[in-house]
């Protein structure tokens, strides 16, 4: 889209006269340093969203290995209970 906004804009300096063509040869180098500076703004940004996809992957996978972990201890604990339970009506 830039490439065809500088074509139109190229192509208008024919019939413009020469303070023109220089007014619109700056526009066209301005227009070119911000797509250039936006460009490596985009590419910083698409990194740092990377990174924090993989860290929000990891931290999801941790997350399910302690609920594991948790759901284990709970059936544990419970399973437990209920043997101390039955040992206490045993002794009565």
């Amino acid at each position: 889209m830039m490439v065809l906004a500088v074509a139109v804009l190229l192509a208008g300096l024919s019939g413009c006269g020469a303070s023109e063509r220089e007014e619109l040869k700056a526009k066209v180098a301005t227009l070119e340093a911000q797509v250039a500076k936006l460009t490596g703004e985009l590419a910083t940004k698409d990194a740092t969203l990377n990174e924090l996809r993989a860290a929000t992957d990891a931290a999801e996978q941790k997350a399910k290995q302690a609920q594991l972990q948790i759901d284990s201890v709970t059936a544990e604990r419970n399973k437990l209970k209920a043997e101390l339970n039955a040992l206490k009506k045993k002794k009565k």
